[in-house]
C-alpha cells in the first residue's frame, strides 16, 4: 500500500492499517490514485477525505509513558 500514499511516520503506518481495515486494499488504492497529482503520492488525510473518513485521534496502544 505504500507505494500509492504517503507513509512518513509510525502514526503514518497505523492510520494506514486502519484505514485498510475499514474500507479495504482495493478501496484506499483506487482513493489514492484518485488523489494523486502526477508523480506525488497523495498524503493519508486527502485519501481519507476522498472517502468521506476522518482519521480518529486515539488508536490503542499511542499513549507512550
Amino acid at each position: 500500500m505504500e507505494q500509492w500514499v504517503r507513509v512518513q511516520n509510525e502514526h503514518d503506518r497505523q492510520v494506514l492499517a486502519w484505514l485498510r481495515e475499514r474500507v479495504g486494499d482495493a478501496t484506499v488504492a483506487v482513493a489514492a490514485q484518485a488523489c494523486a497529482r502526477g508523480d506525488t503520492k497523495p498524503y493519508l488525510s486527502t485519501v481519507c477525505r476522498q472517502l468521506g473518513l476522518s482519521v480518529p485521534r486515539f488508536f490503542p496502544g499511542w499513549c507512550k509513558h
